[in-house]
């Protein structure tokens, strides 16, 4: 533009109220010599501060040289200058599209120049060139071909992997309708409408499905085809974009693991195969009846399925994955039941050795940790049985000979003497001695019951008084008994002392007081009651239980109540063999226990007796006169321990008898042969020498058939017991004894008139 030809109205028409950033510049000397308010607003600096810069003061410094090189062309006319970087005041590098004009300037040669800030469009044009790069390197790393499909305008595009899968150009499959025409026509109806149905339901984000698709030479690729639905305010479906991969090898080796299905359904393992997208390809028939999956798991009827989402599982995945196999015991829960498995897992490999899918071996081992968990409860009550066996005759020899003393002791000194509350400390502490063996026998089944046919109800209203005082005042006490005469076969003092133990259990989680209600009551425990429970024969039973209202107990406690030692009582306020004893007996006697509690609601404990159903009449026990004394007759002493011989020897002498006494069973045998008029053979069981109780008493009977037998132990083994019940016909006395029941028991032995056990049972 010539000088003549400039003038101010066009000045300020085209410069100065120009929305765009404008400026003029000497082509000399490259300063401003112009600039208009957009300039100095988009880039900082101020009209002042603008004319004292030159043009190259706004270029980064890498972008100069070519400045250089273009002011050196001289003057142009008319240029188009292309893009720019220039760098605002703050030093903010922004893109500019560049127009300029060479123009005489107040008589010097000048440009003026047009910028165009283009900075977010380069950047979003940069974004969309990233994202498309990523776009076609995720196509190629995965090997799906990709595709968007413009629901309104029915166009479909595709990505260069449908032709490198499939052979396909995108014209062959550009829209819907020539899409499902490469559909298997099997597969076709499934298909569509699967697809139809995910757009007409606004609620529906995701479509999938597994068909078969047209390659460009007319075979049917399987192909797992999938996308994701894009909607508009109104939830119209407008878009969806998803991706198409060729998963006929897979589909090949899944087959082939069809074909030996056949074999796997024989095998009693559950045996399943899964994706690496976690979702069941095949179970054999096992694994259904397991997992209560359907019968068939290639049927129309069984699609794939999810594994469940469970933190187990998720923990195998991850190890098989990372190692290659994983094996290990869980819990499942499937078809409304709880088993244990023995899992093994092993990651699946095509020939070029990538994992195509995983390999799953179960065995339900449910009835295995059942009876391995009854045989270490065997063996822990065998440990116990024999370490306690093994004490226990010789500690209740020990224990005779003190509780027989102290006993004597304080019946000598008198309650007024000083001494007296020592005899008595002693007596006290012995009877604990013997109570603690008592238990141990009693948990480990090795106690010698003495059954007899008993009403239960009956025990219970015998317990009554005895009950009350025990308790105290702040127990409520209830009392509920079906009525009907239920006959159990049980030792009856067990049955007293198993009740009176759950009770004072029963009111010690009562400190503030409570309610305890004893019930018995007829009950049947069928198959599948017994079926979930170690040791439980079907049938039916009389049911003895104690409940409370106390602090109740956690499940962890619970499960934990009849283990031996186990309390939850402060130090010096039980043992911890309550419920080992409660448990211990009423096992032996063929029966079950069970124990219900809630923490916070409270307790129930509950005895099953085998019920005796044939028609027997229970007779109340005879009398017995405990403290009878004798009228002179012999008694022959048979015992090896020597203070226990002695003591014995002691007791039945204040008691009115002459005593004969022997260490074995020769020397007692030549003791009978010399003394005819012997009226009882008083003998220990468990005896050193060859000969042991029993056998004694078969050799005496040979001599005298008509002796009368006591036995004597704190620990019978098998001699004179059988299934942890006293043999028929067998008189036994316990030891430790006092003698009060040494008294009663040795004039029941010589007495005809008082029945073995003191029960008479009418036929």
């Amino acid at each position: 533009m010539a000088l003549g030809d400039y003038n101010e109205d066009f000045y300020r028409l085209l410069f100065l109220n120009n929305p765009l950033p404008m400026w003029v510049y000497d082509l000399e000397t490259g300063r401003f010599v112009a600039v208009n308010a957009e300039a100095c607003r988009h880039y900082g600096y101020t009209e002042a501060e603008f004319l004292g810069m030159t043009i190259a003061d706004i270029r980064p410094a890498e972008d100069l040289p070519r400045l250089d090189a273009l002011r050196a062309s001289g003057g142009s006319g008319h240029n188009l200058a292309g893009r720019w970087r220039h760098v605002k005041k703050g030093g903010e590098l922004i893109e500019v599209e560049i127009t300029s004009d060479d123009i005489v300037f107040r008589g010097r040669p000048a440009r003026v120049v047009l910028a165009h800030d283009i900075t977010r469009r380069v950047r979003s044009e940069d974004a969309l060139r990233a994202r498309d790069e990523r776009l076609r390197y995720v196509a190629r790393a995965t090997e799906d071909a990709i595709w968007d499909w413009s629901v309104v305008d029915d166009v479909i595009w595709w990505d260069g992997s449908l032709n490198r899968q499939f052979g396909l150009v995108p014209a062959a499959v550009d829209s819907y309708e020539r899409w499902l025409a490469r559909v298997h026509p099997d597969d076709r109806a499934r298909v569509g409408g699967g697809l139809r149905a995910a757009i007409d339901d606004p609620g529906t984000e995701q479509w999938s499905s597994e068909h078969r698709f047209e390659r460009s030479n007319g075979e049917h690729a399987w192909v797992w085809d999938r996308g994701f639905v894009i909607r508009d305010v109104d939830g119209k479906a407008i878009r969806m974009v998803g991706a198409m991969t060729d998963v006929t090898e897979r589909r090949r080796h899944e087959e082939r693991l069809r074909e030996q299905a056949t074999l796997l359904d024989g095998a009693k393992d559950a045996i399943l195969v899964c994706d690496l997208h976690e979702r069941l390809r095949y179970w054999n028939k096992a694994a259904a009846r397991m997992y209560a999956l359907g019968e068939d798991s290639s049927g129309p009827d069984n699609p794939d399925l999810p594994l469940p989402d469970d933190a187990g599982i998720r923990h195998s995945l991850q190890q098989v994955l990372a190692h290659g196999e994983w094996s290990g015991r869980v819990e499942r829960d499937a078809g409304g039941r709880k088993f244990m498995v023995d899992s093994h897992w092993m990651l699946l490999r095509d020939a070029g050795g990538e994992p195509t899918g995983i390999l799953m071996i179960c065995t339900d081992v449910s009835e295995r940790v059942d009876l391995e968990q009854r045989l270490a409860q065997s063996q822990k009550l065998e440990s116990i049985g024999q370490l306690t066996g093994g004490i226990a005759h010789d500690f209740n020899n020990l224990l005779t000979v003190i509780i027989g003393n102290a006993e004597m002791l304080a019946d000598e000194l008198g309650r007024d003497s000083r001494l007296a509350p020592f005899a008595r400390l002693v007596l006290s502490a012995g009877e604990r001695g013997a109570e603690l063996v008592r238990r141990l026998l009693a948990f480990a089944r090795r106690q010698a019951l003495e059954p007899e046919l008993v009403h239960p109800g009956e025990v219970v209203d015998g317990m009554r008084d005895l009950l009350r005082r025990t308790l105290g005042e702040n127990i409520e006490l209830e009392f509920k008994n079906t009525g009907s005469p239920l006959v159990v076969s049980i030792d009856p003092g067990q049955l007293e002392s198993a009740l009176l133990n759950l009770c004072i259990n029963a009111r010690d989680a009562m400190p503030d007081g409570g309610r305890l209600m004893i019930e018995v009551s007829d009950v049947i425990l069928d198959e599948a009651y017994a079926s979930q429970r170690a040791d439980v024969v079907p049938g039916a039973y009389v049911q003895v239980s104690v409940s409370d209202t106390g602090g109740g107990m956690t499940p962890d406690v619970a499960a934990r109540a009849f283990d031996p030692f186990f309390t939850t009582k402060a130090k010096g306020k039980g043992t911890g063999l309550g419920l080992s004893m409660v448990y211990g007996f009423t096992k032996q006697s063929g029966g079950h226990v069970a124990i219900y509690s809630e923490a916070g609601i409270g307790t129930v404990v509950k005895l099953y007796l085998p019920r005796i159903d044939a028609p027997v009449t229970v007779a109340a026990p005879s009398p017995v006169d405990r403290e009878r004394e004798g009228g002179g007759e012999t008694i022959l002493l048979v015992e090896d321990d020597e203070l226990v011989r002695t003591h014995a020897g002691q007791l039945l002498r204040q008691l009115g008898y002459r005593v004969l006494s022997a260490s074995g069973g020769p020397e007692a045998l030549e003791l009978l042969r010399a003394n005819p008029d012997i009226d009882l053979l008083f003998t220990d069981v468990i005896m050193p020498g060859g000969m042991n109780g029993p056998q004694l008493a078969e050799a005496a009977h040979r001599l005298r058939p008509a002796l009368p037998v006591l036995y004597t132990s704190g620990y019978t083994e098998n001699a004179i017991v059988h299934h942890g019940r006293v043999d028929p016909g067998v008189n036994l006395l316990h030891k430790p004894y006092r003698r009060e029941t040494l008294a009663s028991k040795i004039r029941a032995a010589l007495d005809p008139a008082v029945v073995a056990n003191g029960v008479r049972v009418d036929a």
